[in-house]
């Protein structure tokens, strides 16, 4: 569709795709009638585009900001991307992203530090204050012009050319944009989004890639021990003689010590045992030991020192502890080696989400109207973009010999797999993602023989940094392009989500198995704790189902990345005939087969 005397003032581009004027008008209506809106749109289609443009028109009727929150810098980097083109035809607009500051300082301080967050800021609190940092200069900062459209790399390389701080520079400028793009955190810590000194009630909050911003919330709500922190605590708890630490962490190894298989444990008596063997109260303890634990951290930041403090994690535990008591929403679970404090239901965070803000929009290719549900949003429109394909843009096949199911994992399962891949390997000369449903069944596929296949293969890391992640994808695109590569990773992972395949990079997904946590004591715990909320019909749909097929169809979206693309999903794994109506329509599998001979065939016609 041309643009015409209907179209958008804030689309940059000459066309629009089927559907995308309906997206920017539906947005626009929404935000003025202050009601939260749902979007499940299929990957490739120009949701973020199409969002800007609505909200935009929007913001000019009332005086309001776009915040765009997002799981990955990768993702906000793209809203920076369509705002760049919006400027274009539309220079009065501004955006800018920002990160964390232990990414943007430019001073020479180890990965060690950077890769602690609190550390870091601790560290860099104690540099300023002792006007040891070259960058920081209150004055400078005050006077620099950031610009119109602040990329990182363009501010970064801005900062440092005036010899000022980056992420200063965009702290004390950020709350003068119009759009603003940041990762989850940044709105779902409180008092890290009190820094910015942004007006939530001012503010359009656009969640990107929705489906992940539950189990973001739940991290932020949970907190671990492991018996190695403990016993640094111990060591850290008679270097500067705080009984209370002592004795407390002597009483949680004495629990731990010994714990072979995954346990729930009463999370009241628990805390009880705690203020038995101290006489006071945990909210007590908690304060206590956070403050004992600041001061260590401080002192160490003025030695130059890591500034990391073992009883400070333990008050961050009792704490979370104290604040869990009579909630159902946790549980404490005992495993062989630590001790952790889930949180199951975020609803504290997420009921501030869709209260605080003017209103809320979420993205996503997977989302259904079931998300309402599930975040506990009382009203909100849903919008559910189908694109139609033609038949011989996708093929979708099921496997029915296959599963990853827990009791059925062993060296013969992986071998089956393996059998298909191999298949596919020798037909498509290009990209091929094969998105596990776990590490574990990512191990069992390498120790069947994937690395014998004779084409390079790419392997996630869950212990890979961003950065280097980034490095090994941008690998295997060039490899994919020129005669074909695989990358194995997992549901979930960093290559399954957010990263676009276009061309040859991805022509084929295959999904080893459904990415179900294993059912342990606390998987369960988590089920009946959403039956009770939804009954028990409902409880493991909302609570295990249906977060498990977002990730499936995430990954499986990589394959489609616009409306000229095709591609083939390969589903491995017959319970997907069970499950296939949990996602998308244009993904859902249109044939079955009963082994790799088959799906030769198959593919032999479809990339024929």
């Amino acid at each position: 569709m041309t643009l015409n005397e209907n179209s958008s003032k804030y689309f940059p581009y000459e066309k629009y795709r089927e559907k995308q004027l309906k997206l920017i008008e539906m947005t626009k209506k929404s935000i003025l009638e202050k009601t939260h809106l749902v979007i499940q749109a299929p990957a490739g289609f120009g949701k973020t585009i199409c969002v800007l443009a609505g909200a935009l028109e929007a913001t000019e009727k009332k005086n309001l900001k776009i915040l765009w929150i997002c799981r990955t810098h990768r993702e906000a980097d793209r809203v920076i991307d369509e705002a760049k083109e919006i400027y274009s035809i539309n220079p009065w607009i501004s955006a800018i992203t920002i990160r964390a500051r232990s990414e943007l300082c430019p001073m020479p301080i180890s990965n060690e530090i950077r890769r602690d967050a609190e550390s870091f800021s601790i560290l860099c609190s104690e540099i300023k204050k002792r006007r040891l940092c070259p960058y920081y200069s209150p004055q400078k900062i005050k006077n620099i012009e950031l610009p119109a459209i602040g990329s990182i790399k363009d501010i970064t390389k801005q900062c440092l050319e005036h010899h000022i701080c980056p992420y200063e520079s965009i702290r004390k400028k950020i709350g003068k944009y119009k759009i603003i793009s940041l990762a989850y955190l940044y709105v779902l810590k409180q008092p890290i989004f009190k820094r910015l000194n942004i007006n939530e009630e001012k503010c359009i909050l656009v969640i990107d890639e929705a489906h992940n911003i539950l189990e973001a919330a739940q991290k932020l709500l949970s907190e671990k021990i492991t018996i190695k922190s403990l016993k640094m605590t111990l060591i850290e708890a008679k270097k500067y003689k705080v009984n209370v630490a002592e004795e407390i962490t002597n009483k949680i190894l004495e629990i731990i010590n010994g714990v072979k298989n995954e346990k729930i444990i009463d999370k009241e008596k628990f805390a009880s045992k705690i203020e038995k063997e101290t006489a006071k109260k945990v909210e007590e303890i908690a304060k206590h030991l956070l403050e004992i634990g600041m001061k260590i951290r401080r002192q160490l930041a003025s030695e130059n020192k890591i500034p990391r403090s073992h009883i400070h994690h333990l008050g961050k535990f009792i704490s979370l502890l104290s604040n869990a008591i009579g909630k159902e929403e946790y549980s404490l679970i005992l495993r062989e080696n630590e001790i952790e404090l889930l949180c199951f239901d975020p609803k504290s965070i997420m009921r501030r989400l869709f209260k605080k803000f003017f209103t809320t929009i979420s993205l996503s290719g997977t989302i259904s109207n079931r998300y309402n549900k599930i975040m506990g949003i009382k009203q909100a429109r849903f919008l559910e973009i189908t694109l139609k394909y033609n038949p011989d843009q996708i093929l979708s096949i099921i496997a029915s010999n296959v599963t990853s199911d827990y009791e059925k994992r062993n060296p013969q399962m992986y071998r089956k797999m393996l059998e298909y891949i191999i298949v596919t390997s020798e037909i498509i000369n290009a990209g091929i993602g094969i998105f596990t449903a776990s590490y574990n069944v990512l191990k069992g596929i390498i120790e069947a023989g994937i690395l014998n296949i004779k084409k390079p293969v790419f392997i996630e890391d869950e212990n890979m940094t961003s950065r280097m992640n980034e490095i090994q994808i941008e690998l295997f695109k060039e490899k994919a392009r020129k005669n074909g590569a695989i990358y194995l990773g997992v549901c979930g992972g960093r290559a399954s989500e957010g990263v676009d395949y276009p061309g040859k990079e991805m022509d084929v997904v295959i999904l080893a198995g459904i990415p179900f946590p294993e059912p342990t004591p606390s998987i369960k715990a988590k089920i009946k704790y959403y039956e009770k909320k939804y009954g028990r019909k409902m409880g493991k749909l909302y609570g295990y189902i249906i977060p498990s097929m977002w990730k499936v169809a995430q990954a499986a979206g990589r394959v489609i990345r616009g409306p000229e693309d095709r591609g083939a999903i390969i589903y491995l794994d017959k319970r997907y005939q069970k499950y296939s109506k949990l996602l998308p329509k244009w993904m859902r599998p249109r044939k079955t087969i009963h082994d790799a001979a088959e799906l030769k065939e198959e593919l032999s016609l479809f990339f024929a």
